[in-house]
């Protein structure tokens, strides 16, 4: 019992601390969005000013060689524009979509027109599963599977909230499935995942997951005699 509540303990700090983890990444991420518009819009910036550059000086060699302007090379000056007005054009239309626990074509961000429909496919570590998912904090609980269809509209942050897989484990004991009139039946097990709709070997029925019923016999030393109960688990991990 005292390593039963040990480790239950163990788990509750784990999950305050992923929960501020989250926290922390949302507020980033909202800062990731603005910081790469301005990087990219910066980078673009920095080459169209090059260029008006070198094109100057060009230029007033040109002049103080008394050319005629005819002679001039007007298509840097013009490249120039058509990228400034691409930028203008994109700093009013182009909107960036950032993917959290999940990517969008195997990206953590892309660009998005505010017009297509887009799919994010969760990241999901072992042991994990989606709970559910969230665009700019709306959560959307009826959508639990892996991949969540959405057209984001203005900067977006779409998340995968995630969540322990359902699995039963046992210390110190032992579970069997039970047969048709409730007794334990088959090989004893100390580890189950029903995350996803699975068989019980005793009667052969498939049932959803999510929730499993098995007996739990206490594994005690040789002087001591095993209890036996049955358990209903649901919706959880018991370690």
């Amino acid at each position: 019992m005292t390593e039963l509540y040990r480790r239950m303990n163990e788990l509750d700090e784990d999950n305050r601390r992923l929960r501020e983890i989250e926290q922390r990444m949302r507020r980033f991420a909202a800062d990731v969005i603005a910081i790469t518009r301005d990087e990219e819009r910066l980078t673009m910036k920095m080459r169209v000013y090059d260029d008006l550059g070198r094109s100057l000086i060009a230029t007033r060699q040109l002049l103080k060689q008394g050319a005629s302007s005819r002679s001039f090379d007007l298509t840097v000056w013009k490249n120039a524009v058509q990228m400034l007005k691409r930028d203008n054009d994109a700093a009013q239309s182009g909107d960036l979509v950032l993917a959290l626990h999940s990517t969008i074509d195997g990206e953590t961000s892309c660009k998005t027109d505010g017009q297509t429909e887009l799919a994010a496919t969760a990241d999901i570590p072992e042991n994990m599963a989606v709970a559910y998912w969230e665009v700019n904090g709306e959560p959307y609980y009826e959508n639990m599977e892996n991949t969540f269809t959405f057209t984001p509209v203005g900067n977006t942050v779409v998340d995968a909230r995630l969540r322990p897989a359902h699995k039963v484990t046992t210390i110190n004991a032992q579970m069997q499935f039970l047969d048709a009139k409730d007794k334990p039946k088959g090989d004893p097990f100390a580890e189950f995942v029903f995350e996803e709709d699975y068989q019980n070997p005793a009667t052969g029925e498939m049932l959803p997951g999510g929730s499993i019923t098995v007996s739990v016999k206490a594994v005690v030393p040789n002087s001591s005699a095993g209890k036996f109960g049955s358990v209903g688990i649901k919706m959880g991990n018991i370690v």
